[in-house]
């Protein structure tokens, strides 16, 4: 096995990627030790909002603008790899950063992780992934979030003691894909059942046929009903469109909207929930955790496009906004990009 500690400029990619997250940028400094202390910067201002320090083996992060607050750390990370010497001496490294945070602002207050995972690999090159989750409570509401790498899922649900909601997007999953928003308003008894049903309920969905000889068609489904008595339905079967040989997302996202005036707006509800100064949580997850996906894609499930902006550096994707921040690149792409890693 191969395994060596990350540096602290390395170390620091993390932190990079992590402050993006919430419209914060990491100051560039030169010299790096167990003592250097770092400033944290509300994106495109001068204005120094926290700090970034060393502590032990930890990063440890806190920022604070007018009523927002945020604090994170992580151990600094440990690769793992090996040397496959059948392989003409292909050489394979990957590690993991967990960021702990909690964030309050005027909403309420919230607690969750970002996690990226890295590889180095000399056969297929360099990745960069982003997972996250987030819960907390706002408005006498609670609320429950994850994101996970490259779009694979986004899950939100909120709720109280009357009244919940959800919304679920899982659009790779092996009957390609679905879109679900789930209403309930007002528990009630039933006296002659043991468990409670709604007041109201609205489910609509944009889902894959389950039956093989079907996954070229989508399932539109509209229900609403009140005290268990239906209010109105509508079902539809609608031929797919592909794009590059997969159902389109565009697709998608627009007929759940054409069914469901509630589901980007609903997001966008939780977005405003979600900021820090300017920048809500839930676009930094967007643009970390979906960035293989298009503008328009993001456009028709999302209701947003990805800031051009968003790392600090520039970079078009995490994997470039990782491994390369800024001019100087501490992983030393190139001929020499493992070497740092595995030498003892």
């Amino acid at each position: 096995m191969l395994q060596n500690a990350l540096n602290y400029r390395q170390n620091l990619c993390s932190a990079r990627i992590f402050l993006n997250m919430f419209g914060l940028v990491l100051d560039d400094v030169s010299e790096i030790d167990e003592n250097t202390r770092i400033n944290i910067y509300l994106k495109d201002t001068d204005l120094a909002v926290g700090k970034v320090v060393f502590s032990g083996d930890k990063v440890v992060m806190k920022a604070s603008f007018n009523n927002d607050s945020l604090e994170a750390d992580y151990k600094m990370a440990t690769t793992d790899g090996f040397i496959d010497e059948e392989d003409a001496g292909a050489v394979f490294i990957d590690w993991g950063t967990n960021i702990g945070f909690k964030m309050k602002n005027d909403s309420g207050e919230f607690f969750g992780e970002v996690l990226l995972e890295s590889v180095m690999d000399s056969v297929f090159g360099l990745n960069c992934c982003c997972h996250t989750w987030l819960r907390g409570k706002f408005a006498g509401k609670e609320i429950s979030l994850k994101f996970q790498r490259d779009g694979a899922a986004f899950q939100a649900d909120i709720w109280d003691d009357l009244n919940d909601e959800h919304f679920l997007i899982e659009p790779f999953n092996e009957f390609n894909g679905y879109l679900r928003h789930t209403i309930n308003e007002g528990k009630y008894q039933k006296p002659e059942k043991s468990w409670s049903s709604y007041e109201h309920q609205k489910y609509m969905t944009i889902a894959s046929g389950w039956d093989p000889d079907k996954r070229t068609t989508l399932h539109s489904f509209f229900k609403e009903k009140r005290y268990d008595k239906a209010i109105e339905e509508k079902s539809e079967i609608i031929p797919v469109e592909m794009i590059n040989g997969k159902p389109s997302l565009q697709q998608k996202g627009y007929l759940m909207q054409a069914i469901d005036n509630t589901f980007v707006s609903g997001i966008n509800n939780i977005r405003n929930v979600l900021a820090f100064g300017n920048t809500s949580f839930i676009n930094g997850c967007i643009n970390a955790c979906f960035d293989s996906w298009s503008q328009e894609d993001l456009k028709a499930i999302f209701g947003i496009e990805r800031a051009k902006d968003f790392y600090q550096d520039g970079s078009p994707n995490l994997i470039t906004a990782y491994f390369n921040p800024g001019t100087e690149n501490p992983f030393h792409l190139g001929e020499n990009q493992l070497k740092l890693l595995t030498k003892n």
